[in-house]
Order: C-alpha cells, then sequence, then structure tokens
C-alpha cells in the first residue's frame, strides 16, 4: 500500500503471534480507524474470521453442521471484507475461504489438523533460534 509516497510493506508472523494479534485487535482498531462505521464492521469481520477459524482449527473430525457453519462465518465476513478493503483485501488466502475451497476441503477430508505444516513450522523456528 503506497500512502503519501510512503510504502508499507507486508508483516508476516507465525500462527500462534498472529493469533494473538487478532485477540487484541480492538485495540488497534481503535487506533487505526477514525470512521466509527468502518471500525464496527472490521469487528464484525474479526469476529466472523475467530468464529470460523475456530470451527476450523478442529482436531476432531468435522460434522456437517461444523462445515455449513464455518462457511455461513466466512461469507458473512468476506460480505463486509469487500465493502471495506475492496480487490485490495483479497489475498490468496481471502480467496481459498470465500470461494468455499477450504469448505470443500473440509467435506472431503473431514479435518484439516492431521495436514497441518504447523509441526514444521515450529521446527524451523526453533532451528532458527538455536542457529542465529
Amino acid at each position: 500500500m503506497v500512502e503519501n509516497g510512503l510504502m508499507v510493506g507486508a508483516i508476516t508472523l507465525d500462527n500462534d503471534r498472529a493469533r494473538k494479534i487478532v485477540l487484541e485487535i480492538k485495540e488497534l482498531c481503535d487506533i487505526s480507524f477514525a470512521n466509527d462505521e468502518q471500525k464496527e464492521q472490521f469487528m464484525y469481520c474479526v469476529h466472523k474470521y475467530t468464529s470460523a477459524t475456530a470451527i476450523m482449527r478442529l482436531k476432531r473430525e468435522f460434522m456437517d453442521e461444523d462445515i455449513i457453519s464455518f462457511q455461513s462465518y466466512i461469507d458473512d465476513f468476506f460480505q463486509v471484507w469487500v465493502t471495506l478493503f475492496s480487490s485490495a483485501g483479497c489475498t490468496n488466502y481471502i480467496h481459498f475461504l470465500a470461494s468455499g475451497h477450504i469448505a470443500e476441503y473440509m467435506l472431503g477430508w473431514h479435518n484439516l489438523h492431521r495436514f497441518s505444516q504447523q509441526g514444521w513450522g515450529n521446527f524451523n523456528s526453533l532451528l532458527k533460534v538455536h542457529h542465529s
């Protein structure tokens, strides 16, 4: 994003740090949005997104009701997200969620945890700490 000639770069975080930020996002939101309506819309998106991801992170087999709820949360999230950020807010991850690709995978495999790369990511983080 370029604003006033300044470039804001991408920020990458591991999964645990990203979750901690989302849990405290209200404080960041309060100072980031001057418009109260946009702030409310953003917090609505956060609520829908965190509700969906709580389902997606379940370690047990998904029930059909779980998957339907998941996609309903994502659909609600996406409708508001697009009004806030237009196509600039549609990353690959947002596309995977909003298009139904993740829900389709959930329906086919009934669990996402077994395909997680978090263990590999944690191992790489551990190596970075000890070999830096």
